[in-house]
């Protein structure tokens, strides 16, 4: 094998790794009954490209917090 071709190889392992995942955050209600879980239909709450993640929801239950990268690069705070 010669040098270019491993090279760039290397190189495009390198940038697919560097970029973050597309992801979305779903939400849903769950009931236990009789020692039975039962969960609705999932709704995704992030449907958008890129990276939504990390979701904390607040104690008064009206908010939910979450981090989202609008492109596919680094998330660092």
């Amino acid at each position: 094998m010669s040098r270019i071709p491993f090279l760039f190889l290397l190189f495009l392992a390198i940038s697919s790794y560097s970029q973050l995942p597309e992801t979305d955050i779903f939400i849903c209600e769950f009931k236990i009954s009789q020692g039975k879980t039962e969960f609705s239909k999932p709704e995704n709450i992030t449907n958008r490209h890129g990276y939504d993640n990390h979701p904390y929801f607040m104690p008064d239950g009206k908010r939910l917090l979450y981090v989202a990268v609008p492109d596919t690069t680094q998330s660092d705070i």
